[in-house]
Order: C-alpha cells, then sequence, then structure tokens
C-alpha cells in the first residue's frame, strides 16, 4: 500500500432507507406518550403492553435515530465512513480510530443469528483500551458484547458504505497484511 489513504463514504441508499424506517418510528413514539396518557387517566389499562412498547421505543431512540442523523451529517459533508491509512483505520461509523498494530484478525463474517447480513470482524489484541475510550454506556456495552458473542469488539456493515463488499473486505484485508508485512 503506497502512503495515500482509501476512503470509502457513505451510502445514500442505506441513509434514505434509515430515514424511511425512523418516521414510523416517531409515529410510534407519539402513540406510545399518548398510551401514557391514558394510563394515567386511566390506570386500569394494561401496563405491560406499555412496558413491552417502551423498550422498543427506547432501543429506537438510542439506536437508530441517533445513528441515521449521524450518517447524513456524514454523507451531506461528504465525509468519509471509511478511511485506510497505512497505519490506522478511521471509522466515522463507529467513532474510532483503530491503530493496525492492534488488530489481531479482520474477518468476514455471518451474524449467528442473521445470515444474509455479512459485517467485517475487527477483533483486537487489546480490546478493552478502545472499549474504555467509548464515551456513551449503551454504545460501551454493544462492544463489549459484540467482543464477547461475534468475534471483535467492533464491526463495520458494509451495507452502510459505498462500495463493493467483498472488495471492502479484501482492501481492509490488504491493509492489514501490509501493515504486518512493514513491521
Amino acid at each position: 500500500m503506497d502512503n495515500r489513504n482509501i476512503e470509502y463514504k457513505f451510502s445514500i441508499l442505506f441513509i434514505t432507507l434509515s430515514l424511511i424506517v425512523t418516521i414510523p418510528f416517531i409515529f410510534f413514539l407519539s402513540i406510545f406518550l399518548y398510551g401514557i396518557y391514558i394510563v394515567i387517566e386511566n390506570p386500569s389499562f394494561i401496563l405491560v403492553g406499555l412496558i413491552s412498547i417502551s423498550v422498543f421505543l427506547v432501543f429506537i431512540l438510542l439506536e437508530i435515530i441517533p445513528k441515521t442523523i449521524k450518517y447524513l451529517k456524514f454523507y451531506l459533508k461528504n465525509e468519509p465512513a471509511l478511511i485506510l491509512t497505512k497505519n490506522e483505520i478511521i471509522d466515522n461509523i463507529n467513532n474510532v480510530k483503530i491503530s493496525w498494530n492492534d488488530v489481531r484478525e479482520v474477518s468476514f463474517r455471518d451474524l449467528q443469528f442473521k445470515s444474509t447480513n455479512k459485517t467485517i470482524q475487527i477483533d483486537l489484541n487489546n480490546s478493552e483500551k478502545y472499549i474504555n475510550n467509548i464515551s456513551s454506556p449503551y454504545k460501551r456495552l454493544i462492544a463489549k458484547i459484540n467482543k464477547n458473542y461475534f468475534f471483535g469488539a467492533f464491526s463495520i456493515n458494509p451495507k452502510i458504505i459505498k462500495c463493493n463488499n467483498s472488495e471492502l473486505f479484501e482492501t481492509i484485508e490488504d491493509c492489514f497484511e501490509n501493515y504486518k508485512n512493514l513491521k
């Protein structure tokens, strides 16, 4: 690999689909808030349904809506989703910079519960170093779950990036191999 950086932009298709999915969830949030009003006015209403809906909506509020807004901002500013340099991966999707020196393995895997969704898993020598730098407790928890159950603390979903999935994996793998050969 030469000294130039390789940049991958965000996929407008993914951002558009995220926005299309987010709008109904905002509608469901308004229904949920109305349901809370009904419960306050009529306590005999079944709380179990509201609790399950609230867990679902909290996930939406913590995960999907902020990510969609973040990806849209990057896309509108024409900033890359991923930058590969000779020394590191700059991952604007997960908001992390990973030194090639800290990477143990890069793999292209099916998620265990959803075989149609291949992700690029980055297994680190000392993942705790990166996990502890994540400011959000929720995102830190997700990184720990990924580390323990999904082959690495950090993963890259190629659907978010405007590229050919296998080409992206091969490029990341080549950058990693080139770094190891330079050591």
